[in-house]
């Protein structure tokens, strides 16, 4: 048998690419490669000084933010905060009765809030501070008050030295070791019922080198208006439930410290049964009430105080007072008393007082 064999075969053409005559693949010039590399350092020193910016902007914010809260921290949140359901002040000089001195006040950690019963001095020092004579301590749920250090008042970051710090956006480190401790690297002065908080910007020297928007420095000041109340004007009103009692002071007893500081209406009146009630006037004129920062009129720190109706038999202020006893019948002094709360660059409480 015969087989047939049928080969296929297919041909290709293997003939190469012709080029036009006179023409070849050629590469960049050195004009065309100076310009790319030109191109690509501009693009890449944009992303730098983007960046660059970018972060200079966060530590900025990030100083901003936490010059907003030592001012919390030193007069208490907008609005306050809520205990035993009421809103009151909560901060170093409300609870406390005076500005910090350095930034390391602020960050302590040793809390010694809690219930403090307030001191009636019936002879006080002449700048209405208790200093050790005739004292009675007022203990009732009705009179005291919650008062002591409850830091820290900052959010403190541990560094790398494992301290916890409170240092601005830029890190900056104080000069002095000491002064560095004190004050986290910031420029603090507390003075005068003025404290005023100073980062040193992004150069770290005070001043503005003008090499940056970042350099100015950043400053941050609680005034007197921030932190205490004047008192001058106040007006209480009293008045009795039957017959007339005579020479009636009201004292408004402050916690400074861990002390206790008297201010008094003048002059003392007679109070009695009869309509309108009486008025007890605080007066800048008594000339043995302290004045904060040396301001003319009469201050004292926000926060909560204790008012209390006193009965003057001399007509001398701050000379042998006594606390009214509210309650004759019942065992144990039961003043006639009203816890007050004083906020900032607002109206002063009012308040009506009855003898029984």
């Amino acid at each position: 048998m015969k087989t047939l064999r049928i080969i296929l075969s297919t041909e290709r053409d293997a003939t190469p690419p012709q080029h036009s005559r006179g023409r070849h693949p050629r590469g960049l010039t050195l004009l065309e490669l100076l310009l790319v590399v030109l191109i690509l350092s501009m693009v890449a020193y944009s992303a730098v000084s983007l960046t660059d910016n970018l972060d200079s902007q966060f530590r900025y914010d990030d100083t901003r933010l936490k010059l907003q809260q030592i001012r919390s921290g030193v007069v208490g949140p907008t609005g306050g905060v809520v205990f035993d359901g009421q809103q009151r002040l909560s901060g170093f000089a409300p609870d406390i009765g005076r500005l910090p001195l350095t930034l390391s006040e602020l960050a302590g950690s040793t809390v010694t809030f809690g219930v403090v019963a307030p001191v009636f001095d019936a002879d006080p020092a002449a700048t209405g501070l208790n200093n050790g004579g005739s004292e009675t301590a007022l203990s009732g749920t009705a009179e005291t008050l919650l008062k002591g250090y409850r830091g820290p008042y900052v959010p403190l970051r541990a560094s790398l030295t494992g301290i916890s710090m409170f240092r601005d956006g830029w890190g900056t480190i104080n000069a002095s070791t000491s002064d560095d401790a004190a004050n986290h690297g910031w420029t603090v002065t507390s003075s005068s019922g003025l404290f005023t908080v100073v980062s040193l910007g992004a150069d770290g020297t005070a001043g503005n080198s003008g090499i940056t928007p970042f350099d100015p420095d950043l400053t941050d000041q609680v005034t007197l208006d921030d932190w205490t109340v004047n008192l001058s004007g106040w007006q209480i009103q009293v008045r009795k439930s039957s017959g007339s009692l005579t020479n009636v002071r009201a004292s408004l007893l402050v916690y400074v410290d861990g002390s206790w500081q008297r201010f008094t209406t003048s002059p003392a009146v007679t109070v009695d049964d009869t309509d309108p009630p009486e008025t007890l006037t605080f007066d800048s004129s008594v000339t043995n009430w302290p004045a904060v920062g040396g301001a003319a009129v009469v201050r004292v720190p926000i926060g909560r105080a204790l008012l209390v109706l006193v009965a003057d038999t001399d007509a001398v202020i701050h000379n042998g007072e006594t606390v009214l006893d509210g309650d004759a019948v019942t065992a144990g002094l039961q003043p006639v008393s009203a816890r007050v709360s004083l906020y900032p660059r607002v109206e002063r409480p009012t308040v009506l007082l009855v003898i029984p």
